[in-house]
């Protein structure tokens, strides 16, 4: 297992990632992978599901600033 890649927002730990390789499994991938965990999410990924996780991430991001600027806006409406 990789250096551990930590997401953290003040004092909670929001997610966890490393790359990792199992590379004398019986069972599973031997190939090199990441291992993400996030919430209940707590599996291996090969780099199709890191980009899309990514993605879905990269989005949610963009929801929370649109969700930032909008108590300023009804602030200002008031």
């Amino acid at each position: 297992m990789g250096a551990a890649h930590e997401a953290k927002y003040r004092d909670h730990e929001l997610a966890l990632a490393a790359l990792v390789e199992d590379p004398f499994a019986e069972l599973g991938s031997r190939e090199v992978g990441g291992t993400v965990e996030m919430g209940d999410l707590s599996r291996r990924m090969g780099p199709i599901e890191l980009r899309e996780l990514a993605a879905v991430l990269v989005d949610y991001a963009e929801t929370l600033n649109d969700l930032a600027v909008r108590p300023t806006t009804l602030r200002a409406e008031r």
